[in-house]
């Protein structure tokens, strides 16, 4: 017979302080929660909302999974093209340390497009609606193509 036990409660409070904070930004922070009632009324239904459907296990697994991930050995054997699409206010590549820029002139058919901050953008969050275009861009015929989501003015390098 299987035991079933509960999930421990401050990993599931720190993994939804984690996703909290990686799917925002401070521009969307500041106009949607500006007092701090609107914050923690904020913060207290996001927070239920996380820990009621999140395994702490499987958190944890996603986030060590990527503490050792680095693919810049094989870069120049990438054959595809890749667009590397980052905001300006993701915290977790941020885009002054500049990585994403040099590593990309290694991939052949490589490029690289930064999303200043603005309205659309989300923080780490923000590749999320940019993989939504591209799929959709991708899969939908050119002539009824209709995009859901328009991106901002765009900084190619």
């Amino acid at each position: 017979m299987a035991t079933t036990t509960a999930e421990p409660r401050a990993a599931l409070q720190i993994s939804a302080d984690f996703l909290i904070i990686a799917g925002s930004a401070p521009l969307h922070m500041q106009e949607d929660f500006p007092t701090r009632d609107a914050a923690d009324k904020y913060l207290a239904a996001t927070m239920a909302r996380f820990t009621s459907t999140l395994d702490a296990n499987d958190f944890l697994y996603a986030v060590d999974s990527s503490r050792n991930y680095d693919p810049s050995a094989k870069l120049e054997t990438i054959k595809a093209h890749v667009m590397y699409i980052n905001s300006a206010d993701d915290f977790i590549n941020p885009p002054e340390l500049a990585i994403a820029e040099r590593e990309i002139k290694r991939v052949k058919r490589g490029r690289f497009v930064l999303l200043p901050v603005s309205e659309q953008t989300f923080g780490h969050g923000t590749h999320t609606p940019c993989l939504r275009l591209a799929i959709l861009s991708a899969t939908t015929p050119r002539r009824v193509r209709k995009p859901q989501l328009t991106l901002p003015a765009i900084v190619a390098t």
